[in-house]
């Protein structure tokens, strides 16, 4: 399989991420025998733009307020505890601990995200059953495209005419954390990132460059080689 195979169903910016750690892999082992110009394989692809859209604090509270069960409870995984929708997706009780989510992503790391009162209160008043909590909320097993077209339907109803996904969601609160934390770590912790190169990517135009270059020598000096 090759590199672009392997990376066909993730994210640009996280296909971008990874071919650049490879390249830089690919390029250190020329020193250890490796052939020079290996890491020209490597496939090459645009930059990523990063995406600004996001929801503001009443379009957020008018989803909430129109949605149904279901509906409020995949916004909140996504909004309050900052998972991707595929992720959100999957939550069970299984992966329920207290006040907790511990669950694994898509790049296959553990991360444990602690609930906010309002989501764990919503969980906590569904039946413990087996399945997704989405599907228990909605009272039987649906896809994640069956949210994503619900999720549509909500917007509009709520008067957001500007195409927001369950990702705008995400990327909201990566900023709102930010912008009252000024702590890329928390970000990066919330978010779930193994690299601080994703964290930043989802805070484009959302920082001031005097906090991110003090917390970045502040990271960089305690994170292990």
């Amino acid at each position: 399989m090759t590199a672009a195979a392997a990376l066909s169903g993730y994210a640009h910016s996280t296909q971008y991420n990874a071919l650049c750690q490879m390249r830089a892999l690919l390029q250190s082992l020329v020193p250890d025998g490796a052939p020079f110009g290996l890491c020209d394989c490597v496939p090459t692809i645009t930059t990523p733009t990063p995406r600004e859209t996001r929801f503001t604090a009443s379009e957020i509270e008018q989803l909430l307020l129109l949605g149904s069960r279901g509906e409020r409870l995949m916004i909140l995984l996504c909004y309050d505890a900052g998972l991707r929708s595929g992720t959100a997706s999957r939550v069970a009780w299984s992966h329920i601990h207290g006040n907790a989510i511990v669950i694994r992503t898509k790049r296959q790391s553990v991360v444990t995200v602690p609930m906010s009162p309002r989501l764990s209160a919503l969980v906590h008043a569904l039946p413990r059953v087996d399945g997704p909590l989405l599907s228990i909320a909605h009272g039987r097993t649906i896809t994640l495209s069956f949210w994503r077209q619900r999720f549509t339907k909500l917007r509009r109803e709520a008067g957001i005419s500007e195409r927001k996904t369950f990702h705008d969601l995400r990327r909201t609160i990566a900023r709102d954390v930010y912008s009252l934390t000024q702590d890329l770590r928390i970000v990066q912790q919330l978010l779930g990132h193994q690299q601080l190169s994703s964290t930043l990517h989802y805070l484009h135009g959302a920082h001031n460059p005097e906090a991110v270059a003090a917390a970045l020598a502040t990271v960089t000096t305690t994170e292990k080689p």
